[in-house]
């Protein structure tokens, strides 16, 4: 259906346009306010939840347009959707907890005893590698070492070490 123009003689001969039913409740809102304090300007982020039953909450208060900006845009993709923002911001204000990370020498330790009947010349083969790697690497998280970091193990296995009896691999064991 669509609107009729009223006649100039009555205006009760108006068809109303269809009402849309819609079963969302209101819109929720974010928007910035600019306050001018003693200090200077601020830009103060606020929104609702729903509509304007809802009350206005506060999302924070910043010096420049840029992050009162990224701040709104942040709760605007919350309310978008369907969360709360003050969960969201809660959670940026609490510092992550710490994880544990496994180093090289506990993994290594791991892998050793995860080989279910290592013959004895692979088993004391293992436990020498290991060895060393731990003596350059033992305490390092093994996601964090490079590519430039076994380059040096394995020039370091390739020269050996005569103060603690270490000899020098052949450069075709380096090549397998």
């Amino acid at each position: 259906m669509s609107w009729v123009s009223p006649s100039p003689r009555s205006c009760t001969t108006r068809a109303r346009a269809p009402e849309v039913s819609s079963c969302r409740p209101a819109a929720a809102a974010s928007f910035i306010t600019r306050r001018t304090t003693s200090a200077g300007v601020r830009h103060v982020v606020r929104y609702r939840l729903g509509g304007r039953a809802y009350p206005i909450v506060h999302a924070g208060s910043f010096e420049t347009k840029k992050d009162a900006d990224k701040r709104r845009d942040i709760v605007a993709g919350e309310l978008a959707a369907g969360g709360n923002p003050a969960v969201l911001l809660a959670a940026m204000l609490t510092p992550p907890t710490p994880v544990k990370v496994e180093t090289q020498a506990e993994l290594g330790a791991r892998y050793l005893h995860s080989r279910i009947d290592p013959d004895t010349k692979t088993e004391r083969a293992h436990r020498s590698a290991l060895e060393r790697i731990k003596a350059c690497a033992g305490d390092r998280d093994p996601r964090g070492l490079t590519f430039a970091d076994c380059q040096e193990l394995v020039a370091a296995r390739l020269a050996g070490d005569p103060d603690t009896g270490v000899k020098p691999l052949k450069p075709s064991t380096a090549k397998k």
